[in-house]
């Protein structure tokens, strides 16, 4: 588990895009924006990326609907949790509230 600057102080972002990891954790700002949040949902619903369990912490206000919009297969549990199925049948969810978003697989 990674966490904030001493994490970015060794890597890009487009190498955390590119990297394969068991859990990603930043409890600080790391420069991660909505796009790249978006991108990292499609490409585990497209099966591109294994996302075990990705936590994001301190992004800022979140806008939901630029991340969620169009992403196939998605289901509103609550305000705050969706659930969706990547192309080999999988099950994910995704929690966004304030400032962190967590997308992990069950």
């Amino acid at each position: 588990m990674y966490s904030g600057k001493e994490f970015l102080s060794q890597y890009t972002v487009q190498q955390i895009m590119n990297g394969r990891f068991n859990r990603l954790c930043f409890e600080r700002y790391c420069g991660i924006t909505e796009h790249i949040l978006r991108q990292i949902i499609e490409d585990w619903v497209e099966c591109k990326k294994e996302v075990p369990d990705y936590f994001f912490h301190e992004l800022g206000d979140v806008n939901v609907e630029l991340i969620l919009s169009g992403i196939p297969n998605i289901i509103c549990r609550s305000q705050n949790l969706w659930t969706l199925t990547n192309s080999k049948d999988q099950t994910g969810c995704i929690y966004i509230y304030g400032d962190e978003f967590r997308l992990y697989t069950k």
